[in-house]
């Protein structure tokens, strides 16, 4: 691979990088604080945000009630992130 093409490969990783982190770092903005301390999001890949949770009753309410609305939050602070999704996981 020609090393003006490596540069640019390791720029976009960087990049990439800075903006899972920015896009994780925000999460507790986004949550409900007496829920935040219950979540924590583990992964960023592929448009979807992996979020582990610790009790199966936040799980629930997250998956039937609050998760479209968390998405939408995120989507709207991050829109070029390429937020797809929320999954969620009891951990």
């Amino acid at each position: 691979m020609p090393s003006f093409l490596r540069g640019l490969s390791v720029r976009y990783e960087d990049r990439a990088e800075r903006k899972t982190e920015e896009v994780l770092a925000y999460w507790h903005q986004v949550m409900n604080p007496d829920w935040a301390s219950m979540t924590r999001p583990v992964s960023f890949e592929n448009g979807i945000i992996v979020v582990q949770v610790k009790s199966s009753a936040l799980y629930s309410i997250l998956v039937q009630h609050e998760g479209a609305q968390i998405l939408k939050k995120l989507q709207h602070q991050f829109p070029q992130s390429g937020i797809k999704r929320l999954k969620f996981r009891i951990g």
